[in-house]
């Protein structure tokens, strides 16, 4: 019982975080018709707002219908471990970020923008999570067929 009311309060904590961040990404459309802001950095952050938010929402929907149900949807579909893998890189971004921080104000001291080249390495870090972690899920999913050989 536990279980499914912690799943239920972390699925709605995802749920509304992931409509926080659609709406920021509904928002920052308007910066691809901003001359100031470059092309490839506007659909670089377009991209992962909009794969955080998708994550966010699919995850927290199945935690929820967990909480309601008691069962879980395990599921050996290919697009449950990639939408997994994209939802890797926020902790990874955010876990390495304190690290990268006092690294580039070790390397730069005094320069007031050496947080903007820890967050491109933390963001480069959460790329590498995201994709190690799709390449991880994608070889431990079983495949159904496979499943009923064994059972």
């Amino acid at each position: 019982m536990l279980r499914r009311i912690l799943g239920s309060a972390v699925g709605a904590v995802a749920v509304f975080a992931s409509v926080i961040c659609l709406y920021y990404a509904i928002q920052g459309i308007g910066d691809f018709r901003n001359p100031a802001m470059p092309l490839l950095l506007a659909a670089t952050i377009q991209l992962v707002l909009w794969s955080m938010a998708l994550v966010a929402l699919g995850i927290g929907i199945q935690l929820v219908r967990f909480g309601w149900n008691g069962r879980s949807d395990r599921s050996t579909s290919q697009p449950r471990p990639i939408l997994l893998g994209i939802g890797c890189f926020f902790p990874g971004f955010v876990f390495s970020l304190p690290v990268t921080v006092l690294w580039a104000r070790y390397t730069w001291p005094g320069d007031g923008q050496s947080v903007f080249a820890a967050m491109e390495v933390s963001s480069y870090i959460g790329i590498a999570t995201a994709i190690v972690t799709c390449i991880v899920l994608l070889k431990k999913r079983v495949p159904l067929d496979d499943r009923r050989v064994a059972d």
